[in-house]
């Protein structure tokens, strides 16, 4: 984290620290509202009652293969998905209300029995499972039981009614089938019996007929099929070993042929001294006795596969012109086999078609009555695709409200509107707190601060650091004297002017105190009140107003008459004199700038007190005629807005800025943005009786 970012973060805690009040009100409301509303909200209790639903899937005929969509995850869940809303539909919703005798109830007297049930029951399947919780919520826990049962009751009742409903129409159905189907049977095998008295012939011995001439063909078919697959063999080895009696080095990549079994030992054999010759190369010259003996063996190796080759190609043609004969036989074979079939065709294509008309209303007949008699069983049996897992029983505690999930949001909503109030509070703040809020925003020198004078002693801030002179307020006054002092340290200023964008910012305050500063230092220092709306410093002072400023601009009174003396060494005063009619046109004269250059000749330190910038233009005037003009901040009072526009009405008059002051900043706010250990001085001063911060 960075520095800008740490100090983000401690701008707003100590807000929130500043602000400890407000957001231990907001918390402590927030929260007893949350605990006031759950202590009202009425006890509302929810019985539950759990139900297997398994998928049921509508068969009527056993066997057949329905014309619908095949099941799968979407269509069960459609199905399921069906279960669920038929379970809070209008006519089991009207039967719960009948069931239970709801009209004779007060609270449900006005509903509507057809739509009364999904506002007080609700359902819920559990994930991954094909269990269903149906859940009743209401104030009184063994009504809720009561309810939660009652709906499973009824929706099994309603499903086992479907199911007799069902099976009875099914039932109607299928009668009128048997009826039909015995019919269709006893036609179709009275012409299948006519066809075959009239042709003569019986059913047995012509199925088997036709049974043998199909094995028969069957038998050719396969034989014929091997012997071409031979005879290609044949003609594919022949012609392989012809490439080889061209090329003898072929022999190395013919594979084993039928009927040749000396052709793959000579060709083992002639690999065998082909790799010996090669052995011998890599040992002897060719001239080599033993070179010699091996080409010997080769040659004579080589002539024998010759002849073997030449021998093998004549016996796969003897071969091959034997199965040709055969094959010829075979397809002759085939063809009396086919006559014979197509002869028996004729009789069996109507034989087939009779047949298969009394096949398939056998088979219809055999469903339909195995289908009633299954029918006939299952209406007796009082069971569906819906069970009931577990009754509801009486809950022992509220399930609303909920105490500690309520607590803990309430809990959490107090905290966060808390601390969101006093952050809103702080970004809503447009005052400078601190150092750098001013160096960030005005980009000006930044001197020194004055801490906050609290308790009864602000009666006497004016003079608390010489009431104090080893308390953080006199030092700091010191060090702004010292700041000053640096900013031109080859040609030190001789006049200062004091001012603040408002009132009541501390000007007066700064401009005595830095006035006993100055003087503590030697420097005979001169402090005029040039505030000529309302003069301050002659209270202070407790000193007459009587002849000031204003007499010396306007008349020539004598100078060491209108100058006052204090009891602070090297202080002397010169009030406002007489509110005038005119304060901007006076400070404009030439009268006044003889006069300020009089006094540069007798003080060393002339001080201005000048009133808000911003209120009038005498601060403006007289920034122009001054060496230089420090600028009073006071602490979480002064705005930024108001601040810049006293900034910019300086500059735009050229006036020097040495820096700014900030004035009445609390030591407990320094330690949180960090400047604690620059201004602890009350601190160290502590042996002498002195306290930081006040």
């Amino acid at each position: 984290m960075n520095s800008s970012q740490n100090l983000d973060f401690q701008r707003y805690w100590t807000s929130l620290l500043r602000r400890w009040p407000l957001c231990l009100t907001v918390f402590i409301s927030v929260f007893l509202l949350g605990v006031i509303y759950t202590a009202r909200t009425q006890k509302l209790y929810k019985a539950s009652a759990t139900m297997v639903v398994m998928p049921n899937l509508p068969q009527i005929l056993t066997g057949l293969q329905e014309v619908t969509p095949s099941s799968n995850w979407f269509s069960e869940e459609a199905n399921l998905q069906t279960e669920y809303l038929t379970m809070l539909s209008r006519q089991i919703s009207h039967r719960v209300y009948e069931r239970l005798n709801l009209r004779k109830r007060k609270e449900f007297q006005d509903l509507n029995p057809e739509a009364f049930l999904p506002t007080y029951v609700s359902i819920n399947p559990q994930k991954k499972t094909r269990m269903v919780s149906v859940d009743a919520i209401h104030w009184d826990p063994k009504f809720a039981a009561e309810l939660a049962n009652t709906v499973v009751a009824v929706y099994l009742d309603y499903k086992l009614a479907k199911k007799r409903e069902s099976s009875t129409q099914a039932e109607v159905w299928l009668l009128a089938q048997y009826e039909t189907l015995k019919k269709k049977l006893d036609d179709s095998e009275k012409a299948l019996y006519a066809f075959m008295e009239e042709r003569g012939i019986l059913n047995a011995s012509f199925e088997s007929q036709m049974d043998a001439i199909k094995g028969r063909m069957g038998t050719f078919t396969a034989r014929l099929a091997e012997i071409q697959s031979r005879e290609i063999e044949g003609r594919v080895n022949a012609q392989a070993l012809a490439r080889v009696s061209e090329n003898p080095k072929l022999l190395d990549s013919l594979s084993e042929v039928q009927n040749a079994p000396m052709m793959g030992a000579l060709k083992t054999k002639l690999i065998a001294l082909k790799a010996k010759r090669l052995e011998l190369e890599h040992r002897y010259l060719p001239d080599h006795p033993k070179l010699k003996v091996v080409d010997l063996e080769l040659g004579s190796l080589q002539k024998t596969v010759q002849e073997e080759v030449q021998n093998t190609i004549a016996l796969l043609e003897r071969d091959r012109q034997s199965l040709l004969t055969t094959e010829m036989g075979l397809e002759h074979a085939i063809q009396e086999q086919r006559e014979q079939e197509t002869h028996l065709n004729k009789l069996s294509y109507d034989y087939g078609r009779l047949k298969r008309e009394v096949d398939t209303n056998t088979k219809l007949y055999d469903m339909v009555t195995n289908r009633l008699k299954e029918i006939n069983v299952t209406s007796m049996l009082q069971s569906s695709n819906v069970s009931l897992m577990d009754e509801a029983r009486i809950p022992p505690k509220p399930y609303q409200p909920n105490w500690r999930i309520n607590l803990v949001v309430s809990l959490l909503l107090a905290l966060f509107l808390s601390i969101g109030i006093a952050l809103v509070l702080e970004l809503m703040d447009q005052t400078f707190k601190t150092q750098s809020d001013i160096e960030a925003a005005l980009e000006l020198p930044f001197l020194g601060v004055l801490p906050t004078i609290a308790g009864e002693e602000i009666i006497n801030r004016d003079f608390y650091a010489l009431a104090n002179p080893k308390s953080a307020v006199a030092e700091c006054c010191r060090g702004i004297r010292t700041n000053l002092l640096f900013m031109s340290p080859d040609h030190p200023f001789q006049s200062l002017l004091v001012a603040s964008s408002a009132e009541r910012e501390g000007k007066t305050t700064t401009a005595i105190n830095l006035s006993i500063a100055m003087a503590n230092a030697g420097n005979r220092v001169l402090l005029v009140d040039c505030d000529l709306r309302r003069p301050r410093v002659h209270q202070s002072f407790k000193l007459s107003n009587e002849v000031g400023l204003s007499n010396l601009i306007v008349s020539e009174h004598d100078l060491a008459r209108a100058i006052q003396t204090t009891s602070i060494s090297n202080v002397d005063v010169l009030t406002s004199g007489p509110i005038p009619p005119n304060p901007s046109e006076l400070l404009h004269t030439a009268r006044f700038r003889e006069v300020l250059e009089k006094l540069k000749t007798k003080y060393d330190r002339i001080i201005f007190d000048a009133p808000p910038v911003n209120a009038v233009t005498d601060p403006i005037v007289l920034a122009t005629q001054v060496d230089g003009t420090l600028l009073v901040i006071k602490s979480g009072e002064s705005y930024r807005a108001s601040v810049l526009r006293t900034l910019r009405a300086l500059t735009d008059a050229r006036a020097r800025i040495f820096g700014t002051v900030l004035n009445d900043f609390s030591p407990q706010r320094s330690e949180v943005y960090g400047f604690g250990k620059y201004y602890q001085f009350g601190r160290y001063y502590s042996s002498y009786g002195e306290q930081s911060g006040t």
